[in-house]
């Protein structure tokens, strides 16, 4: 006997399961290929090791905090994968930047210890900075009355979490114990970094040179690739968020030949007679009226009600629907059971759209079934799976943007505590949502739109994207963007305390950070799109969405727009009241 499952529960287990092999795959193929570019940075296998170990730890001491967590509520069937995406990216990333600046202090000779504390005051203020704002951002998906999004940033803070810790607390560790003994298995002779700094200190002298047009050009690009943006829809992809080779999705392919597919999601109408029941002649023909209402309504496959008696005589119907005894003694008592509540009260009719049809579509059925019951005069609920996907999206979209001004709100304190500025926190906020804008410009075109979709394991777009995506993306990436805001704006500052010109702070910056946040940036997209391979189309959109997002933030956002605004805004880069200079004073979390 052949058979496919299909139905929620089952596309709940394979999207568990597909999440684990999927997640384990991209693990060992991310952590492969991170290794090769940290030896090619670092020039040194054992220094190349360093940022590996600490995603690892990272990862093992996350999936057993959510282990305990999940004794005592829900965690979200993506845990793993997200474990996986983001402990694997920031781990290493914020380690790169540890062993980065304690080689430079090796190499400015200071000894082992010295060093370490030299890294942990510096790299480590800005590791613990940056993670505080990646936190700040992600404890936006504790705002939306969701479990399951609150599971999702619950997970997204415990990986941060450590990943932070295990950066600050075991590598100055580790740089003490190892010392100049962290340069050993040499693959080349050449000191790494020597070519790539005179290539960064050009290009912010280059851009410093016409800042108001290298402004222009990055606002203008990073505006262009977010307009797909504004004809974004959200939906709950269901069995389509699969890719074929899946077992579920081949039970959705069989149905749509069979023109059955449209059976998998319904709008359900419970309608509620009172005291006078449903087996009465007035209920009986509003009964009939609603659902030959329903089907008429463009873009409805079918309905199913007590009234769908195909082949049996409207007379003979309306005999056995005279009372209840002889319902249920009757042909109909099959559909009488399925439809009528046993006390005769509540009947329900399920209406089924066409399968693949666009959010704001299935609103408008909605609707026009909410009117058709009004002009009945019937006492209506409405429910079942869109319904239910409407009203998450609804609740989830209407508390966002309070969650979006409060990460605002405390990325200005926080950055502007850090670096005694008004106009770095506001510059920042900015140009970071205008990345996640980009983002979302590049998800819509190939996800909804379906452009290159084949390059992504897609036959066709899907016409919307995943309710959860552009939250999660916005979260997730205006954290990890503050990264490397935080690692250049630091190095600025660094040299604006030591006297020196802004424009000579900035290229002196990039200058050291180039090509860090080069790295960094590029691991990190290394290991995001890994994840593209996934058979969730989900993880699919995350993937391709921060990998976009971290690019064009690393070439287009911190190379060019951070130098060139930072060289037009001169003095004005380090303003702050002198109240909040002595507040700030006293936080002490700058780099004074």
């Amino acid at each position: 006997l052949n058979y496919h499952l299909t139905g929620w529960p089952a596309v709940s287990h394979e999207i568990q399961k597909i999440s684990k092999a999927d997640s384990l795959r991209a693990e060992v193929i991310g952590l492969s290929i991170s290794l090769v570019i940290l030896a090619l940075v670092f020039g040194s296998i054992v220094a190349a090791t360093l940022p590996l170990i600490v995603a690892i730890i990272s990862i093992i001491l996350s999936l057993s905090m959510l282990f305990v967590i999940g004794q005592f509520m829900p965690i979200t069937s993506f845990g793993e994968i997200i474990v996986s995406l983001l402990g694997l990216a920031t781990g290493i990333d914020y380690a790169l930047l540890m062993v980065n600046r304690f080689r430079e202090e090796l190499l400015a000779g200071l000894e082992p210890k010295q060093a370490a504390q030299k890294t942990v005051l510096t790299a480590g203020k800005a590791v613990l900075i940056s993670g505080l704002t990646v936190l700040i951002a992600l404890s936006a998906l504790l705002v939306p009355p969701l479990s399951f999004i609150r599971s999702l940033g619950l997970t997204s803070i415990v990986v941060m979490f450590f990943s932070v810790s295990v950066s600050i607390s075991l590598m100055p560790a580790i740089f003490t114990l190892l010392g100049s003994k962290i340069n050993l298995l040499k693959i080349t002779r050449r000191e790494p970094g020597t070519r790539t700094k005179k290539f960064w200190a050009n290009r912010a002298e280059n851009i410093m040179k016409f800042p108001w047009l290298w402004t222009i050009f990055g606002i203008t690009v990073l505006l262009a690739i977010s307009l797909p943006a504004l004809s974004m829809q959200v939906d709950v992809s269901g069995v389509r968020g699969l890719t074929k080779e899946t077992e579920i999705r081949k039970a959705q392919l069989i149905l749509e030949k069979l023109k059955l597919d449209s059976l998998q999601r319904s709008i359900d109408i419970l309608v509620d007679f009172g005291d006078r029941g449903f087996y009465h002649p007035s209920s009986i023909r509003k009964i009939a009226k609603l659902s030959r209402a329903a089907n008429k309504i463009d873009n409805v496959e079918s309905s199913f009600s007590a009234m769908s008696t195909q082949g049996i005589p409207s007379l003979l119907v309306q005999q056995y629907y005279a009372t209840k005894d002889l319902a249920l003694d009757s042909p109909l008592s099959t559909l009488v059971q399925r439809t009528i509540s046993k006390d005769g009260r509540y009947a329900l009719i399920r209406v089924f759209p066409k399968d693949g049809i666009l959010p704001s579509t299935a609103s408008t059925i909605l609707d026009k079934l909410r009117s058709s019951s009004k002009n009945l005069g019937l006492t209506t609920v409405f429910g079942g799976s869109y319904l239910n996907d409407k009203e998450f999206a609804d609740v989830l979209y209407s508390s966002f943007p309070l969650a979006i001004l409060l990460v605002y709100f405390a990325t200005f304190i926080l950055l502007g505590l850090a670096f005694k500025s008004i106009l770095i926190p506001i510059k920042s906020i900015l140009l970071n949502t205008l990345a996640v804008s980009a983002a979302f410009g590049v998800i819509t075109a190939v996800f909804q739109f379906g452009w290159f979709a084949p390059l992504f394991g897609l036959e066709k777009g899907l016409g919307f994207i995943e309710t959860i995506v552009p939250v999660f993306i916005f979260s997730v990436i205006f954290g990890l963007s503050m990264d490397y805001e935080v690692f250049l704006v630091s190095r600025i500052y660094e040299g604006h305390k030591q006297g020196l010109s802004d424009k000579e702070a900035v290229k002196q910056a990039l200058s050291a950070t180039g090509s860090v946040i080069s790295s960094a940036s590029l691991i990190m997209i290394v290991v995001f799109m890994v994840f593209i391979a996934s058979r969730v189309v989900l993880i699919k959109t995350l993937s391709l969405g921060l990998s976009v997002a971290i690019l064009l933030d690393a070439t287009l956002v911190r190379s060019t727009l951070v130098p060139a605004i930072m060289s037009l805004a001169g003095n004005w880069n380090w303003y702050m009241p002198k109240i909040f200079i002595k507040f700030a004073d006293k936080i002490n979390l700058s780099h004074d």
